[in-house]
């Protein structure tokens, strides 16, 4: 869930970059609402390792947002950027503050404190249940075991040296890929993959035609931003499993593909 709110937090700063440029003074107080509440439901949601990915998505955009700004639009829209950002993060914060119990805000910011974005021996875990993925998935390769078996799964293809590293309640691969392959199976996983197949291969069409616009719209590349944090995040994580996660990736394809200069 953590990681919806981290995508939309993405399309907020590029939404907040049409604002600027077009003077839509009206929605400011909405911007301040969707990067503010985004961002805290972030941080709330999200684990250590997810929040690390996606901020590193957010800064790369936010970067192109103020380039972008900066050469195009007059009238210090850059400073208008970083201060309704800033402005947005210090609101999340103080709810945040004044919302969440001293014990969550502990556990939320030791991680990027102490830069220990993974629990201890989360690598070894993570490939004892990659194991166990790829053996149901051997087992039952064309159609899995159906959404949401992994935790019963494990129990039957779990080795006792499998489980001194891991923990009685498992739902998840800690690998998206696989843990999709073994709950989905090979057919599964091809219908999963048919939408976004289709939108990618569209916005590639039109990134092809529209490749020489010097400076491309920041919405340009909020669909490839939030697709390749969702596959990054995917290697130790699986929240593009999540069907609001195929929604908010698609929806933000189709707005990028559909941002490119219009042919003439």
């Amino acid at each position: 869930l953590g990681a919806i709110f981290a995508a939309y937090l993405i399309a907020g700063t590029v939404a907040l970059a049409f604002v600027i440029e077009n003077a839509w003074y009206r929605a400011i107080p909405m911007m301040f609402f969707s990067i503010g509440g985004n961002l805290l439901g972030l941080f709330i949601f999200a684990l250590p390792g997810t929040q690390i990915v996606f901020v590193a998505a957010w800064m790369i955009i936010f970067l192109y947002v103020f380039s972008f700004l900066l050469k195009n639009v007059s009238g210090a829209s850059e400073l208008k950027l970083i201060m309704m950002t800033v402005v947005s993060f210090g609101a999340a914060a103080l709810v945040a503050v004044a919302v969440l119990p001293e014990k969550m805000m502990t556990e939320r910011i030791d991680p990027w404190v102490e830069l220990a974005f993974v629990p201890e021996g989360f690598w070894e875990m993570r490939n004892a249940l990659s194991n166990v993925s790829l053996k149901t998935w051997l087992d039952n390769s064309w159609l899995g075991t159906g959404l949401g078996t992994l935790v019963h799964d494990i129990k039957f293809y779990a080795t006792e040296s499998d489980w001194q590293v891991l923990w009685q309640n498992h739902s998840m691969a800690l690998n998206g890929y696989w843990q999709l392959l073994a709950e989905r199976g090979i057919i599964g996983a091809a219908v999963f993959a048919v939408a976004l197949i289709f939108i990618c291969w569209t916005y590639f069409r039109r990134l092809v035609r529209g490749i020489l616009a010097q400076f491309p719209h920041p919405a340009c590349w909020l669909g490839p931003i939030v697709v390749i944090a969702f596959a990054v995040e995917g290697y130790a994580f699986c929240s593009f499993l999540h069907p609001a996660a195929l929604i908010v990736i698609v929806s933000c394809m189709a707005i990028s593909a559909n941002s490119f200069p219009k042919e003439k």
